[in-house]
């Protein structure tokens, strides 16, 4: 079963981690796990944001990158780089980040301001904000779909660069 997305009013649980400097966070409903990138299998004419392939916990999964689906700039990624795996039926992808800070839970889901452009807002579902620690709450449904659009056109309205592979069982 696949979850429904959060009600804005009611109390989130998330795992936090940092892009490019920025804190952002994707709820629980998706996150599937935390991983330390041991070694990245390239894939011959992937798109840029398909850095690779690599062995995590028994399965071969995508490495992917999402700064740029987020208006920020590519960053690098290698050995020991902090891997967030996500899943969205039959979707699943590890999202190379710059650090994992951990679950964290906040009281409620509030509008964002000024998203840095409409494509990046596409993926961001709000803020969450505990003293002065802002954090970005992410569309991991949306952004796996959008990151398999490429390659799937017919599977997602217009499509835009990126990659996914089906979780295991899926499709």
């Amino acid at each position: 079963m696949t979850p429904t997305p959060a009600d804005p009013a009611s109390p989130v649980r998330v795992c936090r981690f940092v892009l490019a400097g920025e804190a952002f966070a994707i709820d629980v409903r998706w996150a599937r796990g935390v991983a330390v990138l041991e070694e990245l299998t390239r894939v011959p004419g992937a798109p840029p944001h398909l850095l690779g392939v690599a062995h995590i916990r028994g399965q071969i999964l995508p490495v992917v990158e999402i700064r740029p689906l987020l208006g920020l700039a590519p960053g690098t990624t290698g050995e020991g780089t902090r891997l967030l795996v996500v899943e969205a039926a039959p979707l699943q992808a590890a999202i190379a980040t710059d650090r994992v800070l951990g679950l964290a839970s906040f009281e409620e889901v509030q509008p964002l301001a000024d998203p840095p452009s409409r494509h990046a807002a596409a993926f961001r579902r709000g803020l969450l904000s505990r003293g002065d620690e802002p954090t970005t709450l992410l569309d991991a449904p949306g952004i796996l779909a959008a990151l398999r659009a490429s390659v799937h056109p017919s599977d997602a309205g217009d499509g835009i660069e990126g990659m996914a592979i089906p979780a295991p069982g899926g499709e």
